[in-house]
């Protein structure tokens, strides 16, 4: 078995767990006990021979035990035997995931569409394609399945069957698990109660079962199916976080990194009998919590949500921070605790509580309610709502002091903040790290114009409804917003519009950050965040 870190691997022998290899990079495992691993750009074999390629591979697999296919500079598809000078089987940008297809072979591609007019244009397609292994034209794998598809994964055991992850959402973050049998995709699992989240589903050697990383509300778990899409059912329960699936042959276990909210992170083994720790995991996020959270639901309206709560030592009720998550797609419990931003502890060494609600938009509630959500349609409830009704619970707890509530935003978090704010909701003043789509005018991409359903031209007013510009005469609470960038680039120049439309508020650019900032500038974004909240309320 195979461990990944993003400090090098390790290959153990199953099931005593025994170490065979260890290295750095990224391991390519090949059939038989053969293995490549890929570091910094080159290629050497398990027997220590380097090969030698015309520039840097990026992806590779072994195609049989002679050779493998890999993607070199992003761009260019080439078979690599062992032995022998490689071959280049097709050129293109944006090349990725090389695969064996039966008598073909098979990458994906990801573009952008590419609407006139459009000021920013990032990736919003990504399609699988095979290639005869003589050349030739390419052929689109899935063309009767739309939008964004990833992972393409084939049977060990059967050519006319292959696992794939898809999304028709916009922005490709939110996913369902998709079969492709004999050319014909199904879509086997509920995507109210199964999201994948970034990973490849992943098949039992002996191809009877096909697994993947799945959601229930924000905590983790793998979900399974047998090969033609029947009988899907939790192969390790969603009680914290499960990734990295790997299915035991006839579907009585899967191995899968667990991780919860006491220990430290670990592989282990879920069977019908149990979990079992089957190896430790040497690296540990730097964002753990001191003190577990609490795992909080809720209703808004006829829904269940689910967040954190992580409170100070005392009893309450707390000054609290209501932490919205960016992404916004598929908050978890590990990713709730990083906050994309700044981590939740943060705010617990300055004395506050912290409440991180997930919220419709992150597909919690399934791919419908995203998407009436992403458009903000009359007559739906919002994120905003899912906020508030969470707010409002902690409130009839005692958890919370309702005269001592502040709102910090990150990106996405930001957008539902701004919302969220601009409607009272009882809360003193609000901090934003990067907060997304204030103006999205201003940020007219492919992307928004297919969750907006058209231009801004076609449909203004959806446009106008997830703006935050036109809400800012209706915030009456202090608003301090920090921005990535130089202050000259686009994401500060729009930022700087809803500041100067707010009537409290202050701008501040961190010239040297990107969008996820580093480590010295959490510390300083919190500083800035704490001081803003405690002048509000005195």
């Amino acid at each position: 078995m195979i461990i990944q870190e993003s400090s090098g691997w390790r290959v153990h022998d199953w099931p005593s767990g025994r170490l065979r290899a260890d290295g750095a990079g990224v391991l390519v495992p090949g059939p038989g006990r053969r293995w490549a691993a890929l570091h910094d750009g080159l290629l050497k074999l398990d027997r220590g021979r380097v090969i030698a390629t015309s520039g840097s591979v990026t992806e590779a697999v072994w195609d049989g035990p002679d050779g493998l296919l890999a993607v070199i500079n992003g761009q260019e598809l080439w078979h690599l035997p062992v032995i022998g000078d490689g071959r280049l089987l097709h050129g293109d940008d944006q090349l990725r995931q090389p695969q064996v297809a039966g008598d073909r072979v098979g990458f994906e591609r990801e573009f952008a569409s590419d609407p006139p007019g459009v000021i920013l244009n990032p990736a919003d397609v990504r399609r699988p394609f095979v290639v005869d292994r003589a050349g030739g034209p390419i052929e689109d794998r899935l063309p009767e399945v739309t939008g964004w598809v990833d992972w393409v994964t084939p049977s060990p055991t059967d050519p006319a069957r292959s696992a794939f992850q898809h999304t028709d959402l916009p922005g490709p973050y939110t996913f369902r698990l998709g079969l492709l049998i004999n050319d014909v995709p199904r879509f086997p699992l509920p995507d109210s109660d199964l999201r994948s989240y970034g990973s490849a589903p992943a098949w039992a050697p002996d191809g009877s079962v096909v697994a993947v990383s799945a959601l229930q509300g924000i905590r983790g778990g793998i979900a399974g199916c047998d090969p033609d899409g029947a009988a899907w059912r939790w192969l390790a329960d969603p009680e914290g976080m499960h990734t990295s699936p790997a299915p035991v042959p006839g579907g009585n276990g899967v191995l899968s990194v667990w991780q919860d909210l006491d220990v430290s992170p670990s592989v282990v083994l879920t069977t019908p009998h149990g979990r079992t720790a089957w190896a430790s995991i040497t690296e540990s996020p730097d964002w753990w919590p001191s003190a577990p959270p609490r795992l909080v639901r809720w209703r808004s309206g006829p829904d269940e949500l689910e967040g954190l709560l992580l409170t100070p030592p005392g009893p309450g009720p707390h000054p609290t921070v209501i932490d919205l998550h960016g992404g916004p797609d598929n908050m978890t419990i590990t990713a709730s605790l990083s906050s994309f931003a700044v981590p939740l502890d943060g705010w617990i060494e300055a004395g506050f509580a912290v409440f991180a609600p997930d919220y419709r938009a992150s597909g919690i509630l399934g791919f419908e309610a995203k998407r009436a959500d992403g458009r903000l349609e009359p007559g739906t409830r919002t994120s905003a709502d899912d906020v508030i009704a969470g707010i409002d619970q902690l409130i009839t707890e005692g958890v919370v002091d309702p005269s001592r509530l502040h709102l910090f935003g990150c990106s996405m978090g930001g957008l539902v903040g701004g919302h969220t704010i601009a409607r009272g909701a009882r809360i003193r003043s609000a901090a934003f790290w990067d907060p997304a789509l204030t103006d999205p005018r201003a940020v007219d991409n492919a992307l928004l114009r297919r969750q907006l359903g058209g231009t801004p031209e076609e449909v203004p007013e959806a446009w106008d409804r997830i703006a935050l510009h036109p809400l800012a005469a209706q915030t009456r609470i202090p608003v301090l917003i920090m921005s990535s960038g130089d202050p000259d680039r686009l994401n500060s120049r729009v930022h700087a519009g809803w500041q100067s439309a707010l009537p409290q508020a202050e701008l501040h650019s961190f010239p040297a950050e990107g969008h996820q900032p580093s480590r010295r500038a959490r510390h300083e974004i919190i500083r800035r965040a704490v001081a803003w909240f405690h002048a509000a309320e005195s």
